[in-house]
């Protein structure tokens, strides 16, 4: 990488031609492009150390983005300081104090100054959290810190499209209150929800709220996001294309490209190589009906966005990211780091869903789709793991159910 900063310099000294200005900004530009793409892979991978690392060997952890990128790390990675490093960047980057802020929470909520901190709990689409306490010390409400100059999916979800879901309100957190601090954060305040982690225990509570969102066809939420002026998360924009078969074509080469970087991936190679051809010549792609399969979903429904209460029912938070997309691919999110075998996947859902449509032909065109894209989530969260020790409880079931149903729709 350094010749080609070299080679871009001695072009601005040799040749006049070139203006020094313009190449020394597009090396700058360059360098900052590269640095963010190495560091997005790395977090994709789950290798925060490698990233925190990265920043310190690159001297970049305390410029701008990269603060924050830093912070994440650290907390994502259980390292201490994450909350004091996002502080910082929170405090320069909008020219507030936390005490300005806890003088003004305090205020609007009505509570003791003492009673409030902050804290910074993880994700890259927040600037942190105020913990509100009761007399006791309990916290009572938690306030997410979001930054007023870009739209916050999340804020618009609570204030207008929550309303036309109210069976799912009682797996949401409530919301206490939307503030705007000096138009520059916005401080979005909903009761506080006891940690506590999301197992297996708790896969009907998961699916039960997956079944809910589902009731809200691709036709209704279109109209709630016209309506509002939503504009839906961009990421994952293939599972709401999967009716393209750009699309397929394009997660199979993801697949397949991921898997021959790694030893002992031939198997599930000639797997997908296998099924992928099956898929395209049956053209699954045609079949597919956006009206049909295509509901409400969440996004980024993994299990770090939620908590569990004693009866093993869920709270889902963060909900920033909800787009329009297959009916089920919450669950494939939920079920994407290999907690759960593909035959325990097929016996509490799967195999339960036939009721939800109107004939056999949509149900196996659903079930083909649902398993593609379950197993295009596994092979992405190999994280550098072997395949082979997966492919008994996880890829081979999930592929020859495929081909039963690709037999099925022949």
């Amino acid at each position: 990488m350094k010749n080609y900063y070299k080679a871009l310099y001695s072009i601005a000294v040799d040749y006049e031609s070139f203006p020094k200005k313009v190449v020394t900004r597009f090396v700058s530009k360059f360098r900052q492009n590269t640095n963010m793409a190495i560091l997005n892979q790395l977090i994709e991978n789950h290798k925060y150390s490698d990233a925190v690392k990265y920043m310190d060997e690159k001297n970049i952890k305390e410029i701008g983005e990269y603060k924050r990128i830093y912070a994440y790390c650290i907390q994502a990675d259980g390292w201490d300081g994450a909350s004091s490093e996002m502080l910082t960047y929170l405090e320069n980057s909008f020219s507030v104090t936390a005490d300005e802020i806890c003088d003004y929470l305090s205020k609007s909520i009505i509570c003791r100054r003492e009673y409030i901190e902050y804290r910074y709990l993880g994700g890259l689409g927040n600037l942190g959290f105020f913990l509100i306490h009761d007399d006791i010390g309990e916290p009572t409400y938690i306030v997410k810190v979001l930054d007023a100059s870009q739209k916050n999916n999340e804020v618009l979800f609570y204030r207008y499209v929550l309303n036309g879901m109210n069976e799912i309100k009682s797996y949401i957190p409530k919301c206490e209150g939307i503030f705007e601090y000096k138009d520059k954060l916005i401080l979005l305040c909903t009761k506080y929800v006891k940690p506590c982690k999301v197992d297996s225990t708790c896969d009907l509570s998961a699916i039960e709220v997956v079944r809910l969102m589902g009731e809200i066809s691709s036709k209704s939420a279109n109209q709630l996001f016209k309506k509002y002026n939503i504009k839906v998360y961009e990421g994952n924009s293939e599972i709401s294309n999967l009716h393209r078969t750009i699309t397929i074509h394009m997660m199979l080469e993801k697949e397949l490209s991921i898997l021959k970087r790694r030893s002992g991936s031939e198997e599930l190679i000639r797997c997908l190589d296998e099924i992928g051809t099956l898929l395209l010549n049956n053209k699954l792609y045609k079949k597919i009906q956006p009206d049909v399969h295509y509901v409400f979903c969440h996004n980024d429904f993994h299990r770090k966005n939620m908590f569990k209460n004693e009866t093993e029912q869920i709270t889902v938070f963060d909900w920033n990211n909800y787009r329009i997309g297959l009916y089920g691919w919450d669950l494939v999110y939920y079920w994407g780091n290999f907690e759960t075998p593909y035959c325990e996947i097929q016996r509490k859902f799967i195999e339960r869903q036939d009721c939800i449509f109107k004939n056999k032909s949509e149900m196996i065109v659903w079930q083909l789709l649902f398993d593609f894209c379950l197993v295009y989530v596994w092979v992405d969260r190999l994280h550098g793991n072997s395949s082979e020790i997966y492919m008994k409880e996880y890829f081979l079931p999930a592929i020859n159910d495929m081909k039963q149903m690709i037999s099925k729709l022949a």
